[in-house]
């Protein structure tokens, strides 16, 4: 959280666990610390793409689902945060 604050500027107030793995024991190391945890509800499955900067067509379309359930107003979750980045 201090690493945080002096690379931002802002103390984070919200805690996404790696890999989604979290137990009551990490709850209340959270909680005692002032933090909500996030999960996700949706994953673009581009943690499968390794190291290479590349989006496999799998990934691609995943995405594409997202984008489209959010302009349509019927994606209402939230997301993993992108590895990579689609040109």
């Amino acid at each position: 959280m201090q690493m945080i604050k002096l690379a931002e500027g802002v103390t984070p107030t919200c805690l996404k666990p790696p890999y989604g793995v979290i137990d009551d024991r990490i709850r209340a190391i959270a909680h005692a610390l002032g933090l909500r945890v996030i999960l996700w509800q949706s994953d673009s499955n581009d943690w499968q793409v390794g190291t290479a900067p590349t989006v496999t067509p799998a990934i691609d379309a995943n995405y594409q689902l997202l984008v489209t359930a959010a302009q349509n107003g019927t994606f209402n979750a939230v997301s993993i945060s992108p590895s990579i980045e689609a040109a």
